[in-house]
């Protein structure tokens, strides 16, 4: 059995990123001008911009493919949606922002943003701890060989 997985209709990490620190810290991208007016989508800096242009989802370049690829190679092949997500455990939301903030270091002058912008990634649980989670869609493909 041969089986592939993925990602789904859901958020690419950039995506996900750049969520979680809008208005907070600058991707880097050096030699990327801002662009003027008038210029692409000037109300997004390049700065904070995914180096690619936003599209919306497109069928013909997600699991489709691999599932084209192979019923062409002449395998039965089976696809399934599934919801899946990014989770990890903090002992304490503090925690969690400093393991989270390191992967885009930014001012402490930021933090209080960066605050708002994980509030909705971050859950209490009854005995003290935080969990951090982000839900996302993965496909499951496979075919017998």
């Amino acid at each position: 059995m041969v089986v592939c997985m993925a990602f789904a209709n859901a958020p690419s990490i950039p995506h996900i990123l750049n969520e979680m620190f809008s208005g907070v810290a600058k991707i880097p991208r050096p030699g990327v001008p801002e662009p003027g007016p008038g210029q692409g989508n000037s109300s997004i800096p390049a700065s904070v911009r995914p180096p690619w242009p936003m599209r919306k989802p497109d069928r013909r370049f997600g699991y489709d493919v691999f599932f084209n690829i192979a019923y062409d190679l002449g395998y039965d092949a089976n696809v399934r949606v599934m919801p899946d997500g990014f989770l990890k455990r903090f002992p304490s939301r503090e925690a969690a922002y400093a393991e989270l903030r390191r992967l885009r270091p930014f001012p402490d002058e930021k933090l209080e943003r960066f605050k708002h912008n994980m509030e909705p990634l971050l859950t209490n649980n009854p005995k003290g701890s935080v969990v951090f989670h982000k839900p996302t869609e993965s496909f499951v493909l496979w075919w017998e060989k």
